[in-house]
């Protein structure tokens, strides 16, 4: 569904309908269209003769950002990612931008391109030419990965602490999911700076060379991106390691204390078996005090035992 229709004419930014696009098509536009549909792919082909593949892409989810050149437009697909209540969501926008027109096609609502929606008409974007209105989307999609990577970062503090302080069986499953979201953020960043080094190179078509220091400015934001999910993910395994450490120590420490209790009382089970064999020619069995002797006798070595182990600070 074709969402907005904003064109340039006069130096002023004006809104539109679907039936004036045939007039204003040379102006300075933008479109906007949100879950498209079938009846959109073929406005775009009749009004602006767009390839069929690339309004295939339109319809169909990317897994990956790219940047196709079809002579007469661009076709650009990004990925915009956020992170809340622990669950990170992966949202694509797609650019077509020719030399007087930017078109922005999306699934479901996205703050930047409300944003720029409500603001165009004050802001002078759309003035600066479409490719800076697609620089203006394109920074806020960026620069949103920031407290994605903060909130991401706070998480593994808090699992950094549980795995030193109370490692459970939810530890792991909490670092799987710190592993898996940034996997999926690095297979969505990767791409997208391979599109911004196309764009900012300063042969891209359609792209004025106002607008290249901007666009590398989000290529040197995505690029620190970059190294936090590199310094993220080796955290991450740090954090795996020493929560293996830590278990393998608690476990040894159990063990180790089992073991003092068993040789600590095998000697006294030695001696219960001992006086509960239970031959007559036992002397001792007939004697009032056999009883509480061997009781005694148990007891002073279990003492003798546990000061023994003390003594080399096994305990």
């Amino acid at each position: 569904m074709i969402q907005s229709v904003f064109y340039l004419d006069k130096g002023k930014v004006k809104k539109a309908g679907m039936d004036d696009v045939a007039k204003i098509r040379k102006k300075p536009l933008w479109i906007d269209i949100i879950a498209p549909t079938k009846n959109d792919t073929n406005f775009l082909k009749k009004h602006f003769n767009f390839h069929r593949l690339a309004l295939e892409d339109t319809i169909q989810s990317i897994q990956r950002s790219k940047i196709d050149d079809y002579g007469s437009f661009y076709f650009i697909s990004m990925h915009a990612i956020n992170y809340k209540n622990h669950r990170l969501t992966v949202q694509e926008i797609d650019f077509f931008l020719g030399k007087n027109f930017v078109i922005t096609v999306h699934n479901d609502s996205m703050d930047c391109v409300d944003m720029v929606r409500k603001e165009i008409m004050e802001n002078g974007v759309l003035q600066k030419g479409p490719d800076f209105l697609m620089y203006v989307m394109m920074d806020m999609v960026v620069d949103n990965l920031f407290p994605v990577m903060d909130s991401l970062h706070e998480r593994l503090e808090k699992v950094e602490n549980e795995v030193f302080k109370h490692p459970g069986k939810n530890t792991t499953n909490h670092l799987f999911n710190l592993r898996r979201n940034i996997v999926t953020i690095r297979k969505y960043i990767s791409p997208q700076r391979e599109v911004l080094n196309i764009l900012t190179r300063g042969d891209a078509k359609y792209i004025h060379d106002f607008t290249i220091p901007y666009l590398r400015d989000i290529y040197d934001h995505i690029y620190r991106v970059g190294e936090n999910i590199d310094l993220s993910r080796d955290a991450i395994l740090s954090a795996f390691e020493s929560y293996r450490s830590t278990i393998q120590q608690r476990t040894n420490e159990i063990m180790k204390m089992l073991t003092i209790i068993s040789v600590i009382v095998l000697p006294m089970s030695l001696v219960a078996g001992i006086y509960g064999m239970n031959f007559e020619a036992m002397p001792e069995l007939a004697w009032q005090y056999g009883y509480p002797f061997a009781l005694i006798t148990m007891f002073i070595i279990a003492v003798i035992m546990v000061a023994y182990f003390k003594k080399k600070e096994w305990l």
